[in-house]
């Protein structure tokens, strides 16, 4: 066979597999990633729902504590009303105490590239975690494999669900309260979209005991269903930071929370008390 006419053979066979690839594949993945008004109109399965405080789900932190023996099922019943849930001890003593130190050795290192925005930036610290380090991959592990979480994770989102990042935030004396935010908005996500958009979770585990002084998270549970309405004044007047009967969110404990909830990081106030780094 003549090479010259055997290459440009080679060649529209490589294109027309190219094209075939970007009709059959590539083309609808792009068009799934345009959203417009036209599809929001179309795909909307859940109403602009306005909320005022009566929409509120608890107003004591402790409400937001699940028991050392609460079963899946009711771990996954309290995410739907609430959408913020502490599990107890997601990670080990040992476990928090070397990720915390890992993480307060590297505060103060950090170029501008490696750190990470975060809202109220003065006297906060943000980057991201890689399992390269041998205390993130111990806390993962133990989050993969907690016998309470793990199984109510799946219960919620399915089998295997997708972790997206991992951050490490610290917050030191003198950090302001943030402003109140959700984490994904409702006009872009799956609280008016279910089937367009795959619901998201974040897990904020603390790393050593933290105390509202210390600026323990506020939440405003129950807001992962509002799309609009006055929250950031009923949050002001009734959001509630998650602190335990004790008085502090025990190191170890993990809070799962629908990225749709409405809180904000509160201020560290005593001059006393830790970093607060989780």
């Amino acid at each position: 066979l003549d090479a010259p006419l055997a290459l440009c053979f080679a060649a529209y066979l490589g294109a027309v597999w190219t094209h075939r690839l970007h009709t059959m594949y590539l083309g609808p993945q792009i068009l799934a990633l345009e959203w417009d008004d036209e599809r929001s109109f179309d795909e909307t399965t859940y109403y602009k729902r306005v909320c005022d405080a009566s929409d509120q789900s608890a107003f004591l932190g402790e409400e937001l504590f699940l028991s050392e023996d609460a079963t899946p099922e009711e771990a996954y019943e309290h995410q739907l009303i609430h959408g913020m849930t502490v599990f107890p001890s997601v990670l080990t003593d040992e476990t928090a105490t070397n990720l915390r130190d890992f993480i307060i050795s590297r505060n103060h290192n950090l170029t501008e590239a490696e750190s990470i925005y975060v809202i109220e930036g003065d006297n906060r610290f943000s980057f991201g975690l890689g399992t390269e380090e041998p205390s993130v991959a111990k806390a993962m592990t133990e989050l993969a494999t907690n016998e309470r979480f793990k199984p109510a994770l799946e219960k919620i989102l399915g089998r295997n669900p997708a972790l997206i990042e991992m951050t490490a935030i610290t917050s030191t004396y003198g950090a302001v309260a943030q402003y109140w935010h959700d984490d994904v908005i409702a006009t872009a996500s799956a609280m008016q979209f279910g089937r367009a958009f795959g619901p998201s979770y974040s897990i904020f585990v603390q790393l050593q005991n933290t105390t509202k002084e210390m600026g323990a998270t506020q939440g405003c549970p129950g807001t992962h269903f509002c799309a609009t309405g006055s929250m950031e004044k009923f949050c002001d007047r009734n959001g509630i930071q998650l602190v335990g009967k004790d008085g502090y969110w025990k190191a170890g404990d993990g809070m799962l929370m629908n990225m749709n909830v409405w809180h904000r990081g509160h201020a560290h106030i005593d001059p006393e008390g830790a970093d607060r780094v989780m």
